[in-house]
């Protein structure tokens, strides 16, 4: 009995210590763990002002560049022989947030003409086939010319479009068609004049780089909303070095999940160093169609160097794939693509005072007005009549 209880004081003492050194064991994981989460973040922070460093570098320019389209005239079905085609000029003058845009575009034009989902007769295509045959068509292809003009001073956003648009293979004259609008808020600035946010475009938000990488919080501050109504959050990760087109660059994943944290999206970033750590390619992941193959692809093919040490993209590419057949199949099938040529740009122009107001509107046209808190006063008229 004496053996025995011995044996158990031994046994005890054993387990304790067992028990301690497991204890011990995950207090040094956690601890290192929580400082490899803290190394992460100081890296990231660490990027972060070397990107709004850099973004400085673009705050004032004048900028012209081409723009080539390629799309599908179908919303959600995919058609080879239906095209799109337009080519365009943008000329933008930046100062700081203000700015002055100008857009002329010529080619096909694509209007809907059915308000929700347009469904087809024959129900989805076979995926064997490319083509859907349908009774009706559910668009209308014009074509002609469309200019749009916008200018900002910093407190009032003017804008301004005009098409003369026909239908295609119409013998009659082009319609003329114009519309105006005036706020005191500014939808923001394009991302073609950010050289580093160039890929994100024609997403959304229109915000610097340095920004988009600091989180949802950072964004919502940035545009000055005053409460976030957002659901999802991000998770903005640095995931290493790659080289790309010979050139070195950091690798960084954004990814967004839901309320109930399930991941819904990503994007992947390579941020060249050697060109002012512009994002030299853009991958986007829509996890409802894949996690293993991109719906969109941006890369920054040929750059120029503005002046000693500052870069800026020169041909880029921006390429959507079709959502539904990504989903169907796993396999990318362009559904458009826009390419994009830097002709002319210069840094820190001289310019003449009114060039963030000055619009040239014909006197008959009826200019909206349309300012901050409309929504929500039209939305509590709305409440209060129900």
């Amino acid at each position: 009995m004496l053996l025995t209880t011995t044996q158990l004081s031994q046994f005890s003492c054993s387990v304790r210590f067992m028990t301690l050194l497991l204890v011990f064991a995950l207090i040094s994981v956690s601890a290192q763990g929580e400082q490899k989460q803290q190394a992460s973040s100081a890296e990231l922070q660490k990027l972060i002002q070397a990107v709004a460093q850099n973004e400085t570098l673009y705050r004032n320019l004048r900028l012209k560049l081409t723009c080539s389209e390629v799309a599908h005239a179908g919303w959600f079905l995919h058609d080879d022989s239906i095209k799109v085609k337009r080519q365009s000029t943008i000329a933008l003058t930046v100062q700081g947030e203000k700015f002055a845009e100008r857009t002329q575009t010529s080619g096909d034009f694509v209007k809907h003409l059915t308000g929700g989902l347009g469904w087809p007769k024959e129900g989805f295509r076979d995926s064997a086939s490319r083509t859907v045959k349908e009774e009706t068509p559910q668009f209308q292809i014009r074509t002609g010319t469309r200019t749009i003009t916008s200018v900002f001073d910093g407190t009032s956003y003017q804008y301004f479009m005009e098409d003369k648009l026909s239908n295609q293979g119409a013998t009659e004259p082009p319609r003329l068609e114009q519309d105006g609008m005036i706020s005191d808020q500014s939808p923001g600035l394009t991302d073609l004049a950010r050289p580093h946010m160039f890929l994100f475009e024609p997403a959304r938000p229109r915000v610097p780089l340095s920004v988009y990488l600091a989180g949802r919080e950072a964004i919502r501050k940035y545009a000055g909303e005053s409460t976030s109504e957002s659901r999802f959050t991000t998770r903005i990760q640095l995931t290493g070095r790659e080289k790309l087109q010979e050139l070195d660059c950091t690798t960084v994943r954004i990814e967004t999940f839901d309320a109930n944290g399930k991941p819904r999206s990503r994007n992947d970033l390579w941020l060249a160093q050697d060109r002012n750590l512009i994002p030299i390619r853009k991958l986007h992941y829509s996890y409802r169609h894949s996690k293993d193959l991109p719906c969109s692809e941006s890369r920054i093919e040929t750059w120029q160097e503005v002046r000693e040490g500052v870069w800026f993209p020169r041909k880029t590419f921006i390429e959507r794939y079709d959502s539904n057949i990504l989903r169907r199949e796993l396999i990318q099938v362009t559904s458009w693509r826009n390419d994009y040529e830097v002709e002319n740009i210069e840094l820190n122009p001289q310019l003449p005072e009114d060039v963030f107001t000055r619009l040239n509107i014909p006197p008959e046209v009826l200019m909206k007005k349309r300012n901050r808190g409309d929504n929500n006063q039209q939305k509590k008229e709305a409440d209060s009549n129900q």
